[in-house]
């Protein structure tokens, strides 16, 4: 089997109103698909959800990489040669978003090709309950915010991933009112995208622990590596209830490897769409190493994303912890003719041979950016 042709296809879907966090915004989702077509017709697919803030990728770099840079390298190799196709990509520093899609797509090509689901490929079980799933608030008034979790708790979800890092009174506000609004039932968790200083991290931290509040998400900025390190020691006197949820400071098992020896996060968020699958691996080795807790994060997939990140989650067992994997549900369109689904609060996805990803063609159309 040869890899014939690489695409790198731009799309765009509004999400209808302005979604915030602390460290910037976004009103669409601006992401790439990536299809990766072979000599025997089979074709594997992936999205790329670059974030221009945070990884320095944009919906024109990726398509710019895939196409000059990766394409090359992929055209006319067996989509099983993932060791030289990962050792020739790495040549490009970064990129990690574009690399990931490439991966997730390669893998999508093999689990095809041996006619199983790419859960089971991994080596997994399908879920037959379905996968736990979050619920996320960005920022808003506060009444928006805790009327969002009670509509969203109505409908079946038990997990709540806060958007903060810009008011500490108002975030320990939102938790005191959910608390009270929904009992201890819920699992609630705050994500600060670096927003705060050390002291008001700790303040925050030790205000939401009376309120079942133990998980908080990169409460600081990542280049503050002395503070990150000593943070629990200094700031919160060695508390080991408190669990500190590393996202943005661990885009690499590299950077993993760093933050645990360092101490400085206890869990860790895994991002099918910048680590694919072969990273995801390395990740949760290290994981076991060093006894951090993993959680499937989410960085706004569309439906294409969600089936992949659901595919990972179970191939490589990271069900210990509800899944970020809602964020679809917002969008306007079912971009695949058989979508994933949400009941209850648990994520249900087809079991087909490969990821399961199949264009509603229709749909997509009236989003991409290349026609």
């Amino acid at each position: 089997m040869k890899i014939t042709k690489v695409e790198a296809i731009p799309f765009r879907i509004p999400y209808g109103k302005m979604l915030s966090w602390a460290t910037g915004a976004a009103d669409a989702a601006e992401h790439v698909l990536v299809s990766v077509h072979t000599d025997e017709g089979i074709v594997g697919m992936a999205e790329s959800i670059p974030r221009p803030t945070i990884y320095g990728e944009s919906q024109v770099s990726v398509c710019y990489a895939i196409e000059k840079w990766f394409a090359p390298i992929l055209e006319g190799s067996n989509p099983f040669d993932l060791n030289r196709i990962h050792r020739e990509m790495s040549q490009y520093y970064g990129n990690h978003t574009a690399k990931a899609a490439i991966d997730m797509a390669l893998f999508d090509i093999q689990a095809k090709s041996a006619g199983q689901p790419l859960y089971r490929f991994l080596g997994g079980e399908m879920a037959e309950s379905g996968i736990p799933v979050t619920w996320m608030v960005h920022l808003d008034e506060l009444g928006k915010m805790i009327q969002q979790v009670q509509e969203k708790y109505e409908q079946g979800y038990r997990s709540f991933k806060l958007k903060g890092g810009i008011d500490a009174a108002k975030d320990i506000q939102l938790v005191q009112a959910i608390r009270k609004e929904l009992g201890e039932e819920p699992l609630i968790y705050i994500d600060a995208n670096q927003g705060y200083s050390p002291s008001t991290a700790a303040f925050v931290v030790k205000q939401c622990l009376e309120y079942g509040v133990n998980i908080i998400e990169e409460p600081i900025r990542k280049e503050l590596y002395a503070a990150r390190r000593d943070f629990k020691l200094r700031y919160l006197n060695g508390c080991s209830e408190v669990q500190v949820l590393g996202d943005d400071s661990v885009y690499s098992s590299f950077d993993v490897m760093r933050e645990l020896e360092e101490r400085s996060i206890d869990m860790i968020s895994l991002k099918a769409a910048r680590t694919g699958v072969t990273e995801s691996r390395k990740i949760v080795v290290l994981a076991e190493q060093f006894g951090a807790g993993v959680l499937i994060g989410t960085q706004g997939d569309s439906a294409i994303g969600t089936m992949l990140s659901a595919h990972i989650a179970m191939g490589l067992g990271v069900l210990q912890y509800p899944a970020e994997q809602s964020f679809f549900t917002i969008l306007p369109d079912d971009l695949l003719v058989k979508p994933p689904v949400i009941k209850e609060g648990r994520l249900f996805i087809p079991s087909l041979p490969g990821s399961g990803i199949e264009l509603n063609k229709e749909a997509f159309a009236r989003y991409r950016q290349d026609q």
